[in-house]
């Protein structure tokens, strides 16, 4: 079996990385810039019954992002899952040069564009799947105009509004477009990561309070990724292992997901 991870370098991505090698499962991680984690990664594997490919790069642009999966593609054929799970958190806004926030590229564009990219190869396996992390139940109120979905709001709003698009991009997307791919999207609980430890002060709070490990959140991740009994669920929410699905917010909502489908193809510069 073979699994991408977006951002397995370290905390969340790493433990599930790390966890799927155990179980003889071949890894392939997409993004990281820093080549000593990518190092000490491959040498964690090196012990393990799976084997890692590790493709460097820059998930807060489309350059990063498309030049991996340019790359990525060119080498693979078939692949049977993929967890997107990628994040940052940025206090500020910080834009680049067509005004787009690069947190929610990280946040949600990367797996927009994931979804849509990895959909051939998906699609060669027998049982593929597609699983979300970074997303909500609930929309959370998420602005969808042009001018301020994916280019105003930082910090805690920016991240929110990346959590709710996820939800949309999990529920709607086979159900609009039936891409023969099933997403799902999980929440593993609050984990103590750099990524929380980098936040606001509430975000630190929630942390010294609330937060599990991340080899305890993969221990979730790995259940549904890999667990039968969820590989037919399409456009599922898991809370931990149990599904709970998708409130009225972003299940009752389907020309709000039209409006955040077309305004993701303009952020991303794609093609219907």
């Amino acid at each position: 079996m073979r699994v991408l991870i977006t951002g397995g370098t370290s905390g969340i991505e790493r433990a599930v990385a790390l966890l799927l090698g155990r179980t003889s499962i071949d890894v392939e991680v997409i993004g990281g810039r820093n080549q000593a984690k990518g190092a000490e990664l491959a040498a964690a594997f090196e012990n393990l019954l799976g084997a890692l490919r590790f493709f460097p790069a820059d998930l807060s642009s489309f350059e990063g992002i498309n030049g991996a999966l340019d790359e990525y593609l060119s080498q693979t054929e078939k692949l049977d899952a993929a967890f997107l799970n990628a994040g940052i958190f940025k206090k500020k806004a910080k834009l680049d040069d067509k005004g787009r926030d690069t947190a929610f590229i990280v946040n949600y564009l990367h797996r927009f564009i994931f979804a849509r990219r990895l959909n051939t190869v998906l699609r060669a396996s027998s049982a593929p799947r597609i699983l979300i992390n970074g997303s909500s139940n609930m929309a959370l109120g998420i602005d969808v105009s042009q001018q301020v979905f994916g280019r105003r709001y930082a910090g805690t709003k920016g991240l929110t509004h990346a959590l709710a698009a996820n939800g949309f991009l999990t529920y709607w997307l086979n159900l609009k477009f039936n891409t023969g791919v099933p997403v799902q999207s999980i929440s593993p609980g609050y984990v103590r990561t750099t990524m929380v430890e980098g936040g606001g002060f509430f975000m630190r709070l929630l942390s010294r309070l609330f937060a599990i490990e991340p080899e305890k959140a993969a221990v979730k991740i790995v259940h549904v990724l890999l667990d039968q009994g969820t590989l037919g669920i399409d456009g599922a929410f898991f809370d931990g292992t149990k599904e709970v699905g998708f409130r009225k917010g972003i299940a009752g909502e389907p020309e709000k997901f039209d409006q955040i489908w077309k305004l993701s193809l303009e952020l991303a510069e794609m093609r219907r």
